[in-house]
């Protein structure tokens, strides 16, 4: 496997736990690009329901969510920090396709919509008009270095720093060639030999092989802030949607690996822009105040509760790679027998990762997948949408 952020680590995992020996190999680390934020927020776009079946964010969201309840009980017996903090979360359905009518037509444990005094209570806000809202009981925040931990753990998966720089296709195998850090300001060539290759290195998937269509690149900037007490008590009490999202959330172990995060210490996330067409991760200030803004344009009363200097803020930036159609690819390559793909998942890959791993390992084994033909065929990194001239 290439690339070993969250595409790439679920794809692992999956064909690992079907007992394949997986090598996962990363040009920079694990979690090294977009993500690595500090936390995902594990909440769809809802659909009508009648649609739920042809809708993979839904379909996404349900298996995630079961799946990550069950790395927790593997977390909890290894006595690491949960993968799922399961919250909840409100959105405030100013960013949506849906009305209360029809979340009405859900089951209430899966999606509803409380009363404005719930909704106060849950949220900790007080002027805000909550009177149309979507609570999901289910949803919460992913931890992304704690799956990272709990994945790199499996006995069938070993990881290696590999920048690939060619793919050679053979009758009867794979071979990849690239060149790994040794010792201080060296490289040595690295050759490595496969049955199956699956690229899942985002925007730069289509560097590695041409048949993967050059996608969108869209930056994303997200910023967070150790809150005062004081903040804390003011601050909204679980994760919401509006045009973005924010929540609040506290360090854990593994946290400061990749970004600047005390354990036990509160923190308060906030984001993300969106920036078309750039590929830059460098942090820029105007992007933290952008975040700050959009929050408080939503939700105004916060301006009493928030830092209004934002210099000081943590941020993550990354960048997000999406299709023309907003469908990931999932699938093998036109006229390959070997290479595979999974990318392109855009802003939702901790909500998409999963199941679209299951049916790629599903594909890989000749076994029936967890998706439909159809799903599969708009899914299919050979679609003809994609390769119109």
């Amino acid at each position: 496997l290439i690339g070993a952020g969250v595409a790439g680590l679920l794809t692992a995992w999956t064909l690992a736990n079907r007992g394949v020996a997986v090598s996962i190999v990363d040009k920079v680390a694990p979690l090294a690009g977009a993500s690595g934020n500090p936390r995902a927020l594990l909440a769809p776009n809802m659909t009508p329901i009648h649609h739920v079946y042809e809708h993979l964010h839904s379909i996404g969201y349900l298996y995630s969510g079961r799946l990550y309840r069950y790395f927790n009980r593997q977390a909890a017996l290894q006595q690491t920090p949960p993968i799922l903090e399961q919250t909840g979360a409100l959105d405030l359905l100013i960013k949506t396709n849906i009305g209360t009518v029809q979340i009405a037509d859900y089951p209430n444990e899966m999606a509803t919509t409380v009363t404005i005094e719930e909704a106060q209570q849950l949220s900790g806000l007080k002027t805000k008009d909550l009177t149309d809202n979507l609570y999901l009981p289910k949803s919460g925040l992913v931890n992304p270095q704690a799956l990272k931990t709990l994945i790199l753990k499996h006995s069938n998966i070993n990881y290696q720093q590999l920048s690939v720089t060619d793919i050679k296709e053979a009758a009867n195998k794979v071979t990849v060639i690239g060149e790994k850090e040794s010792g201080i300001d060296g490289q040595s060539s690295v050759t490595i030999c496969a049955d199956n290759i699956v690229i899942c290195a985002a925007y730069e998937s289509h560097q590695l092989d041409k048949r993967i269509v050059e996608c969108r690149t869209i930056r994303g900037q997200l910023s967070w802030f150790t809150p005062t007490a004081e903040q804390v008590a003011g601050l909204p009490k679980l994760p919401l949607k509006y045009s973005g999202y924010c929540a609040p959330f506290i360090g854990q172990s593994g946290d400061a690996e990749i970004n600047n995060i005390r354990d036990n210490e509160p923190q308060f996330l906030l984001g993300a822009s969106f920036v078309d067409a750039d590929a830059s991760i460098d942090i820029r200030e105007e992007e933290n105040q952008q975040n700050y803004d959009k929050l408080l344009e939503d939700i105004p009363e916060l301006s009493n509760v928030l830092p209004d200097d934002t210099s000081a803020w943590q941020a993550r930036a990354g960048v997000r790679t999406q299709t023309i159609d907003y469908h990931p690819l999932v699938g093998r390559l036109a006229q390959s027998r070997r290479i595979w793909t999974l990318s392109a998942m855009g802003a939702k890959g901790y909500a998409l990762a999963p199941i679209c791993a299951e049916a790629l390992a599903d594909m890989m084994l000749g076994c029936f997948t967890p998706l439909s033909a159809v799903m599969l065929g708009r899914l299919s990194p050979n679609r003809a949408r994609l390769h119109k001239a």
